[in-house]
């Protein structure tokens, strides 16, 4: 049975394998000719400055290969194969060759959504003497695919490094050709010298007339030359033209004949497909069924094997869940013991823990009250000392204030005499980090006094007298020189 199920699906995959051979077999084929058809549309406008497109020549050279001459027309309609490599000539004689070279290599994956036609202008210059053309050497333009814009379009790069050279070139040409037409037309002399012996007037027209008859038939020769060749061009042109229809007709044809063939095969292989689809889906069925049956079975016997599981399981769940209950009951009358004889022996030591504690608590009490008695006369020490420092300081602060009172007028204090007038020995102003002093030395008989009023950045502004502290008032006062100090030799 084994053998045989491996047999059907190696077959089945078998079937499937030679389905897609077939199939790409017949699906390259049409695809390479979908590219086939792809052509790069270039219309190209030709034109010839200060000239006509008589004697004008477009030569194609695709790959390296053999020049094409094609047909010159103004306005000429390239269509060029895709993948290939192709320069383009445009000349006249007389006149500077252009060339343009185009590349139509693109992606495989891009080629079959098709290209929008490029086109472009070509202008043709009659050559003049002294204009360095070596620059028309080379291709004035190169077109490629772009990734960037998903297109066809110009060698930014190539084109930056010729475009400058090339545009110099054509300015120099148009002024000489500028310069030819607005040279004077020169037109021949008669001929004032001495006729020969015997001629008349009569005989020198004749002969002029002649002479102008000749040119003028010349001139017509040489005209019907030119549309002799010109119809030939066009006669040549349209033979090539016809020669291409007629082997585009002619591809065009086999295309076809290969697409019904392709189709005919594609359908054929359509059909024996769906016949083998067809038998597989059948075989496949029958498989479907045998598995089902199997599946069956193999149910069954799952399910009878599961219940008989079922039914051992739930007796021996029930004969370990009484042994389980029987073996808790017996740790549980255990565990009560173990606590019952566990809360005798805390409560024991419970009484003896807290008779320690209250024991700790007492000493720690005595001890506290002992040390907050010591802070407290500490304390009050500390406030003493720090009550009579400062009684002392007020009673010397108000001493100093009083031998500083000032008087106005000419009143004499402590035997001074109004002759002896204060002096400001010196003032500057020192700045600091965090704030400016303004400092005062004033003289008074053989007594130097130091007044400085101190301004703090943060808004803070403090006086002081030798050190002392002192208001605004009196350091205005004595800074101003209205004042005698009040000194007294009593101590």
């Amino acid at each position: 049975m084994i053998y045989q199920h491996t047999s059907n699906v190696f077959q089945k995959s078998l079937y499937i394998i030679r389905y897609f051979i077939l199939v790409l077999v017949f699906l390259f084929p049409l695809l390479a000719l979908a590219q086939n058809d792809v052509k790069l549309e270039v219309p190209v406008k030709i034109k010839i400055n200060e000239g006509g497109l008589d004697s004008a020549e477009v030569i194609l050279i695709k790959n390296g290969g053999t020049p094409r001459r094609l047909p010159v027309s103004t306005k000429l309609s390239l269509k060029l194969d895709m993948n290939a490599s192709y320069v383009i000539k445009f000349s006249k004689p007389g006149y500077i060759t252009k060339s343009i070279e185009i590349n139509t290599t693109v992606p495989d994956n891009r080629i079959n959504d098709g290209f929008d036609p490029y086109p472009f202008d070509i202008k043709l210059f009659k050559q003049f003497d002294g204009v360095n053309i070596v620059v028309f050497d080379q291709p004035v333009a190169k077109i490629g695919f772009s990734n960037e814009i998903d297109d066809f379009d110009y060698n930014v790069d190539y084109t930056k490094s010729i475009l400058s050279d090339v545009t110099i070139a054509e300015k120099q040409l148009e002024q000489k050709q500028k310069e030819e037409l607005q040279k004077p037309k020169t037109v021949p002399a008669q001929t004032t010298a001495t006729q020969p012996t015997g001629g008349t007037a009569a005989a020198d027209a004749a002969k002029a007339k002649a002479e102008a008859d000749a040119a003028k038939a010349a001139e017509a020769e040489r005209q019907k030359q030119l549309a002799a060749e010109e119809a030939a061009k066009r006669q040549q042109g349209k033979a090539e033209e016809d020669k291409q229809k007629l082997a585009a007709k002619a591809a065009e044809e086999e295309k076809k004949k290969q697409l019904a063939a392709a189709e005919e095969a594609r359908k054929k292989q359509a059909g024996l497909a769906a016949e083998e689809q067809k038998r597989q889906a059948t075989a496949a069925g029958e498989e479907e069924k045998r598995k089902l049956a199997e599946k069956r079975a193999d149910d069954e016997r799952r399910l009878l094997a599961n219940k008989a599981s079922d039914e051992a399981a739930k007796k021996a769940k029930a004969e370990a869940d009484a042994e389980a209950e029987r073996s808790r009951l017996a740790a549980k009358a255990i565990e009560d013991e173990k606590k019952r004889l566990t809360a005798a022996a805390s409560e024991e030591e419970r009484k003896k823990a807290a008779a320690a504690a209250a024991e700790e608590l007492a000493k720690r009490k005595l001890a506290s009250a002992a040390d907050m008695e010591e802070r407290q006369r500490l304390a009050a020490q500390r406030a003493q000392e720090a009550e009579a420092k400062l009684l002392k300081a007020q009673q010397e602060r108000e001493a100093r204030i009083q031998s500083m009172k000032v008087t106005f007028g000419g009143d004499e204090r402590s035997g001074h005499s109004a002759s002896e007038a204060p002096m400001i020995v010196s003032r500057e102003t020192l700045t600091e980090d965090k704030r400016s002093i303004i400092k005062t030395i004033i003289r008074h008989g053989n007594i130097l006094y130091t007044c400085e009023e101190i301004q703090y950045n943060w808004g803070g502004l403090f006086y002081f007298v030798d050190g002392e502290s002192a208001t605004k008032t009196t350091i205005d006062l004595m800074t101003s020189l209205k004042w005698l100090p009040e000194k007294s030799s009593k101590k």
